[in-house]
């Protein structure tokens, strides 16, 4: 059951929602991270040892966003020529899902209009490559931090906000950034037109979910050098995140850090 609440994840909506503006960054760190030592690990090159996902099991995450179907079946994708993120099995399923892709596939393609320099983009692409890779371990920790299974309205109150600084030209994707912290903020700290719009997005999300899910939460990239921020949406189903909140953040900081793939 629990590759159900990981495979969800491919719903991933993500957009950089703030850049530096002339007046100064729009930034999540003070008070949360104020003062936070900045560690930055050596370039790997190399997935690590550890990552223990099967090719096969990676496979089934990738989804039509309409009916399912996933990689490992043979499936061909097809991106939205929008967005370019949302991926569709055949024509059809593009077009009966539109009514609840429409809101994010506008969202996405004025992220990217509006991205400050042809840096913002790549660093669009590297936020998306190294979030794809890491859907499990994100799914899992977020599910955790907000307490879904005992508090499951702790979804729409508070976000998992992870400051993560880019590792420049680092390889594999699962190593581009290294997360500093992670902490449970609520929504309230963000500009109010960026939270209608994760608003939206859960919205569509729960309309859209794949059957057994039982709400949207959201996972915040946060870029500590020009206060980026990348959204992902996690669809979950109760049950799937163990333990509870308890290191929670231990276990997301080392698979993060390491590129271990889950």
């Amino acid at each position: 059951m629990m590759l159900l609440a990981f495979a969800a994840a491919e719903l991933e909506f993500t957009s950089i929602l703030s850049c530096r503006p002339s007046n100064g960054p729009f930034t999540l760190l003070p008070p949360l991270f104020e003062g936070l030592p900045l560690t930055l690990f050596p370039n790997p090159t190399a997935r690590h040892p550890a990552s223990t996902m099967p090719l096969s099991l990676r496979k089934q995450l990738t989804q039509c966003q309409h009916c399912w179907k996933h990689k490992k079946q043979g499936v061909t994708f097809k991106r939205c020529s929008a967005c370019q993120i949302e991926v569709y099995c055949s024509a059809e399923c593009q077009r009966a899902a539109w009514p609840a892709h429409k809101a994010k596939c506008a969202l996405n393609a004025r992220s990217r209009a509006a991205a400050c320099s042809p840096g913002a983009v790549d660093k669009q692409e590297a936020f998306r490559a190294f979030t794809s890779k890491h859907r499990p371990t994100l799914a899992l920790c977020g599910h955790r931090a907000l307490d879904l299974d005992r508090n499951p309205r702790n979804a729409e109150a508070y976000f998992l906000c992870v400051p993560v600084l880019q590792r420049p030209g680092a390889q594999p994707a699962e190593r581009r950034f290294v997360a500093q912290d992670a902490e449970v903020v609520p929504y309230n700290v963000l500009p109010p037109e960026n939270v209608a719009s994760m608003h939206r997005v859960r919205e569509d999300a729960y309309a859209s979910r794949e059957p057994g899910m039982e709400g949207v939460f959201f996972v915040v990239l946060h870029d500590v050098v020009d206060s980026a921020m990348h959204v992902v949406p996690v669809t979950y189903e109760r049950g799937s995140g163990g333990k509870g909140p308890l290191g929670y953040k231990e276990k997301l900081l080392h698979n993060l850090n390491n590129g271990i793939l889950v």
